[in-house]
């Protein structure tokens, strides 16, 4: 349990068993709670120490002792409240509390839907009825609705019962992305307050980001003379927070004092706000001058928190920041800065000290109680991050623009924000002028071109002003020549056939200078400030459109660097003094003005201009096509596509006629080298698609437990490298004892998506499900947070199906995780339980499965086409049925293919067989090249390959590749070697392919630390037992492989390095970055031992087959490119 407690201490900083929990806890009556008597049983004493309760503030003033309700009245209160208030508790997790309850008179003390999970846990176990007896109700309630309570399950796991999801403080990126030009040493350091403080080697630092565990957002510092009681009261002692203030860059680093600006209170002394009545905490707001001009949000304990939500706005009279009165909801993302004391603290640049973080503006703001909160959403994929419309707004580091937004495409330049119309109530639509844009831009957002309501009436004075510069940028862009600009930057001939057409698009260059012009043309000199602002956001543009399909940028990269005081427009006052809380209010205005201009204006004439798509080969990189160039290319595609006959056109009368349950599937195309690649999303978000899609995960469910149960339904199949390197396993061995020749056979079926024939996929999943249509599946949806060595904290979500068992162990989360234990597949790990149903029959799956295939109607442009053959290629089920089809077709043609010291592979349509018998290795081609209608398989002869000549008289078929006896054959992205069957990776698919955009960066919160753990994920990926295994790979073989491996993660170590950002460079940082591949090669060295558990590898002292020191020194001496490399950075 070691490992399990310190995951627990290092998210939360107070940690007890339920035992000492009860002993530090004293009632109003004076007396201590009693958990533990004498009579009590050895089981019950042995449960209550294996329940441990975290918090993260102490408990005081417990009300009373007595028990004023039964157990099952208290958990159907807890459940209701927390289901009525919408807050995040493990408890609540199954409890069916209906969406629409409206009845506020009814009865809280009954459960008003079915019990589930943890919370049926809890009602049906006598242990925890004995425990809320004991403890009584008030402290019972507290403990299931506001504590995370984990119980124990031997030898090594544990599972959470109540409380916020754990996983929800296990953040995959840390900190603010503000980077502080120094790091910490190694050693012990001295804090402001002359202690001595161990300081651990954590690279790269930020202004105000030190010693926060990852914890959600939450206040996980316990601060001095804080606490929480169960009135709802907080006791709290006032801090001065004041100290030095120090800019990247700069030498000398002045004192300054801090400011604080009361919020509707004449008494600054007061901590509390009291509206209507209710006295609220308060909320701070720092504003850290530096490289980003950056805000941070403190707690009321000094603690950082930072907001993970859409870019708002203001949205009330103007007023200084100080006087916002906002509510917020921390996000997993958020981190703490806070060292013992509770004492914010910053690391001095000079001497790697800590001392207290400057705090040169700080607003309080009442903190709204949870049924006024604001929740905290994370930007939608392709919505405007600028949007306004709730408080607060974001940290800059924490309000990001992605380049999803751009991707396939508009309505053209009808849909461009600028030509769009504002519907009024009273009138009709018209155009928008200056005084719109202001309000659309810093005030309502997009909602006002629907009729919202304008939040204020009147302009604040300073928004007044700007009404003459919007007015001259609407005149602009009106005037500007957007077609004729697009054909004289961007030039594209819309004709030819699809060979010619495919190389088409637009460079990233002429992209850039198309908006580049087009911004110049249209913004006003003025609201640029100074051509500095003006270069900065311009160089801004050109690296989001550098960048690839799945990365962002944040606001804080696009302020950085601009000269706040340049634009006279911010301005009230053109002389005079200005404050910290103005300049902070400068700062969040200039930065709504260019989140929309990169949001709303760049995103929106790039969609309006340009059809944007990722394509087949190229990773995440992004391409850019002129519409006319890719109307042409999709209706190449569509024709090509709707002559293999697999659709046909529905009439209009035959699209109303459809059931109202039918859900309509969108096809789109994938550029490929040669072609267009078809795919079939269900795309939606009403209940009638996620009850399909739902249903659809339940048939991948049902389907994975019949093949777990019978594995020869799948016949071939592999899933990857894992099951590639069981299969070799078992013929490796033989062959490198004695040698004999062996015959290579690839082969790959043309669309096999699109031409599995519905007759026959009915047969086989009909057979497959024939005998489990009586039986009754369970699924079960569970979290798993754990320790990596050097990946730190992970977390992954699992979905698990099974047959029902009528056993407690398949009910109840502890038998569960102790099923698991024994089952080897987790150990020292916390389980978060989700989701668990009952009532999935197999019958209902197989029904479901026969109307999914009979009405699949897909929709392309304004016309409608039921599919007749195939299924879709975007369903996470797809490949599940294709596999089982060929595995059906396989058991039928090639029933003993592997009885003669061979094997055969398949990675869903591709094939690999592997064998001594040259006979049957021809046989096997001639039976695929004729094809097999039945299963509607055909072969592509373009990826054939063999390694052995045809028999006399065949002659060759066009495009097959005839490869010498003895080879590196290649297949699904390996290198085998036919005589050795060593394996290797195939890196020529890297030809011509920039590692940029093989990696998605862009913009994170910790960006050295995101970057090590980026490095670290992929390198444990690479490192696999298939090419580093002695017992199937020669030690040439893995050496090789080891070699390989290295030089190409340096150039990725390289695409990481020129991707940092804030104009960060490796060479201001040596060590932590040297500390980065010192730790690449230890784990290589860690993860090549796993790959060869009971082998003698050798040890530290130049000793063995496969040294430490080996693999150490090609990290320090085999990528001469990445010496060359850093050393260019």
């Amino acid at each position: 349990m070691t490992r399990v407690l310190g995951i627990l201490r290092s998210l939360y900083p107070h940690v007890q068993t339920l035992e000492e929990f009860a002993d530090g806890t004293v009632f109003r009556e004076g007396q201590r709670a009693v958990l533990i008597e004498p009579t009590d049983t050895n089981r019950f004493i042995s449960f209550v120490r294996g329940v441990f309760v975290c918090t993260d503030k102490t408990l005081q003033n417990v009300p009373s002792c007595n028990q004023i309700s039964t157990v099952p009245e208290l958990l159907a209160f807890v459940l209701n409240n927390i289901k009525r208030k919408k807050k995040r508790n493990v408890l609540a997790h199954g409890y069916g509390y209906p969406s629409t309850f409206q009845d506020r008179d009814a009865d809280q003390f009954k459960f008003h839907g079915e019990v589930t999970q943890s919370a049926a846990y809890i009602h049906g176990s006598d242990l925890w009825k004995r425990i809320c007896q004991r403890l009584g109700t008030d402290v019972s309630k507290y403990l299931l609705e506001t504590c995370s309570v984990f119980v124990m399950v031997p030898p090594s796991s544990a599972f959470q019962v109540c409380g916020v999801p754990v996983y929800d403080r296990v953040s995959m990126s840390t900190g603010i992305s503000r980077f502080h030009l120094g790091y910490k040493r190694n050693g012990t350091t001295r804090n402001s307050r002359g202690r001595n403080k161990e300081v651990r080697n954590g690279g790269w630092e930020f202004q105000g980001s030190y010693g926060r565990r990852r914890d959600g957002g939450r206040d996980t510092g316990k601060r001095k003379g804080e606490e929480v009681s169960l009135g709802g009261k907080r006791k709290r002692k006032r801090e001065e927070v004041e100290g030095d203030g120090c800019l990247p860059g700069k030498r000398k680093c002045t004192q300054r004092e801090a400011s604080t600006v009361s919020s509707g209170t004449s008494d600054r002394k007061h901590r509390t706000l009291e509206t209507n009545g209710v006295k609220r905490p308060v909320e701070v707001i720092s504003l850290t001058k530096g490289p980003t001009q950056s805000l941070q949000v403190f707690n009321g304990s000094s603690n950082v928190e930072q907001v993970s939500v859409e870019m708002e706005q203001l949205a009330g009279p103007e007023r200084p920041v100080e006087a916002l009165m906002v509510t917020i909801e921390p996000t997993e993302s958020s981190k703490q800065v806070s060292n013992d004391t509770g004492n914010i603290e910053q690391m001095s640049m000079k001497t790697g000290r800590r001392r207290p973080a400057a705090t040169p503006a700080v607003v309080q703001r009442p903190v709204e109680e949870q049924s006024g909160h604001v929740s905290a959403t994370a930007h939608l994929e392709g919505g405007p991050s600028w949007r306004t419309g709730s408080f607060p707004p974001p940290p800059p580091s924490q309000c990001f623009i992605r380049t999803l937004g751009m991707l396939y495409g508009g309505r053209g330049m009808r849909s461009f924000l600028l030509n769009r119309k504002r519907k009024g109530r009273d009138e009709g639509p018209r155009r928008l002028q200056g005084r719109d844009l202001v309000r659309l831009v810093f005030f309502e957002g997009v909602a006002y071109l629907n009729g919202t309501e304008r939040k204020p009436k009147r302009l604040p004075r300073r928004f007044f002003t700007l009404v003459p510069l919007f007015c001259q940028l609407l005149r602009r862009h009106r005037k500007c020549p957007y077609s004729k600009i697009l054909q004289r930057v961007c030039p594209a001939v819309g004709q030819g056939d699809m060979a010619s057409l495919l190389p088409q698009h637009s460079a990233l260059h002429r992209v850039y200078l198309f908006v580049r012009e087009c911004l110049i043309m249209v913004v006003p000199p003025e609201l640029w400030g100074s051509d500095h602002n003006r270069f900065k956001f311009l160089s801004a543009v050109r690296n989001f459109l550098a960048m690839g399909k799945f990365e962002r940028i944040s606001l804080a990269e696009l302020m950085w660097k601009m000269k706040v005081n340049d634009c006279d427009w911010l301005k009230i006052s053109k002389t005079g003094r200005c404050p910290p809380s103005e300049l902070s209010y400068r700062t969040r205005v200039l930065g709504q003005l260019l989140a929309w201009l990169l949001d709303g204006y760049v995103l929106g004439l790039v969609r309006a201009m340009f059809y944007v798509t990722e394509s087949m080969g190229q990773k995440n990189a992004l391409r850019f096509y002129r519409y006319q160039v890719w109307a042409k290319l999709q209706e190449l595609a569509f024709r090509g596509h709707l002559s293999k006959g697999q659709m046909s056109e529905l009439t209009l009368a035959q699209v109303t006629s459809l059931p109202k349950t039918t859900v309509t599937s969108r096809l789109r195309f994938i550029p490929k080298t040669d072609g267009m690649r078809p795919i079939t999303r269900v795309i939606g978000a009403d209940a009638k698609t996620r009850l399909f899609q739902a249903r659809v995960k339940d048939l991948l469910d049902v389907l994975g437990v019949c093949v777990r149960s019978s594995p020869s339904l799948l016949g071939s199949t592999v899933w990857g490298m894992t099951d590639i390197h069981r299969v070799l396993s078992s013929i490796t061995p033989a062959q490198k004892d004695k040698p004999q020749p062996l015959y290579f056979v690839k082969v790959d079926v043309s669309g096999a998506y699109d031409s599995l024939p519905h007759t026959q996929l009915l047969e086989v999943i009909g057979q497959v499900l024939s005998h489990v249509q009586e039986e009754l599946f369970s699924v079960r949806c569970y979290a798993k947070v754990w320790a990596d060595t050097h990946e730190g904290l992970k977390k992954t979500f699992v979905r698990q199906a099974d047959f029902m068992e009528d056993t407690v162990t398949s009910t109840n989360m502890k038998g569960f995780v102790m099923s698991l234990q024994r089952e080897g597949k987790v150990h020292d790990a916390i389980l978060v339980e989700q989701h668990f149903s009952t009532d999935i029959h197999g019958k209902d799956v197989l029904e479901f499965f026969t109307q999914m295939l009979s009405s699949c109607v897909v929709q392309f442009g304004k016309k409608t086409f039921r599919q007749r053959q195939g299924i879709p290629q975007g369903s996470v089920v797809s490949s599940l049925l294709c596999c089982l089809c060929y595995g059906h077709m396989e058991n039928l043609l090639f029933p003993n293919v592997s009885q003669r010291g061979g094997c055969l592979m398949r990675l869903v349509d591709d094939f690999l067989l592997i064998t001594p018998d040259l006979s049957q290795a021809q046989t096997f081609l001639k039976t695929l090249m004729a094809g097999v209608p039945q299963y509607g398989c055909v072969v592509n002869p373009q990826k054939v390959a063999v390694n052995f000549p045809l028999r006399e008289g065949v002659s060759c078929p066009a495009g097959v590749r005839l490869l010498p006896l003895h080879c590196l054959f290649p297949w699904c992205g390996l290198l085998l070697n036919t005589h050795t069957l060593d394996v290797y990776n195939d890196y020529s698919g890297y030809a011509g392919l920039s590692l940029r955009y093989s990696l998605t960066l862009g913009s994170a919160h910790c960006a050295g630390k995101q970057m090590k753990r980026k490095l670290m994920s992929i390198l444990r990926l690479k490192c696999h037992a298939l090419f580093l295994d002695l017992k199937t790979n020669s030690l040439e073989a893995v050496y090789k492989n080891i070699y390989k491996l290295v030089l190409l993660h340096a150039h990725r170590f390289h695409a990481c390095a020129q991707s940092l950002p804030f104009g960060q460079k490796v060479g201001r940082n040596h060590a932590y970055f040297l500390n980065v591949i010192w730790d690449m090669a230890q784990y290589t060295n860690q993860l090549v031992r796993l790959c060869n558990k009971g082998l003698s590898l050798g040890c530290k002292a130049i000793t063995g087959s496969l040294q430490y020191e080996a693999v150490e020194l090609m990290y320090c001496l085999v990528p001469p490119a990445l010496s060359r490399s850093v050393s260019r950075l």
